[in-house]
């Protein structure tokens, strides 16, 4: 007879062997309950349903939610861009003429001298605003000559001469703060602060307007991974390892990036079906 030590071994050999058999055949359930040919990749709640109807066993509701949220083909088909990421203020200016924006206002009938587009200055302390005539052909040098001419030389030295309203400028500061903190707080519902790391595999969400040759046909994917985060630029951006073929720039937002649950498998090369 054998000792007692080798029916533990067998016992223990058993018990693995049958888990693994039971494990194997709650795949295969999953797997025909979701993927399977007359199965459509439903969400996790319609492949619950679709089981419950045959089957049950303990955390059966958790089981079909970890295998749809590995599913490869789900997140390439079913991608969109996500709340990820927190409004990001600019840093709140303290005097005039310290932070502006400039934008171009184009494609508007030529003047006698020819000018057909407006330069557009503004600053982000005192909202003032310099509207500038200008040629939609001009070069960097021709706008930088502007700048200086209109807008440096008539704002710079009179802001140099307004200490008397200093008073009021802590008093604008003070209104920009609190209307940008009331703006961050709108801005950031709904929304959650999502964090990678790098090495970090995530799947990339394809935008239209981004990546125009993958998303010719509406039946192409609209995600492609896993990709490998190289370089974090900020909490909102991050620059990911992407094929040369995609001729795009590598810094994405992260509302275009989700972790990647799958098999830990990276790569530099777009998927290829059953690949």
């Amino acid at each position: 007879m054998p000792s007692g030590a080798n029916l533990l071994n067998l016992f223990l050999t058993l018990s693995s062997t049958r888990k693994e058999r039971i494990m194997l055949s709650l795949m295969l359930y999953l797997d025909e309950a979701h993927a399977s040919g007359l199965m459509g990749h439903f969400g996790a709640k319609k492949t619950e349903q679709v089981l419950v109807d045959h089957f049950i066993w303990p955390k059966l509701q958790r089981d079909v939610e970890r295998y749809v949220l590995h599913c490869v083909t789900c997140h390439k088909a079913k991608s969109r861009l996500n709340p990820h990421g927190l409004y990001t203020p600019l840093l709140i200016p303290s005097v005039p003429w310290e932070d502006i924006s400039m934008d171009f206002v184009l494609g508007l009938p030529r003047t006698k001298r020819g000018r057909d587009s407006i330069f557009v200055v503004v600053d982000r302390f005192s909202m003032m605003a310099h509207f500038i005539p200008c040629h939609k052909s001009g070069d960097a040098s021709h706008i930088a000559e502007l700048f200086f001419r209109e807008v440096e030389q008539v704002n710079f030295d009179a802001s140099k001469r307004a200490e008397y309203v200093k008073k009021i400028h802590e008093q604008a500061r003070a209104n920009i703060n609190k209307m940008t903190k009331m703006y961050e707080k709108h801005a950031n519902k709904g929304r959650k602060k999502v964090l990678f790391e790098p090495g970090d595999l995530v799947w990339v969400h394809l935008r239209k307007d981004r990546f125009l040759e993958k998303r010719k046909c509406k039946l192409q994917p609209r995600a492609d991974g896993p990709f490998k985060v190289l370089q974090k630029i900020d909490d909102n951006a991050y620059e990911i390892v992407l094929p040369s073929a995609y001729g795009v720039s590598k810094s994405l937002n992260v509302s275009d990036l989700s972790r990647f649950m799958g098999p830990v498998e990276s790569r530099t090369t777009p998927f290829q079906e059953g690949g």
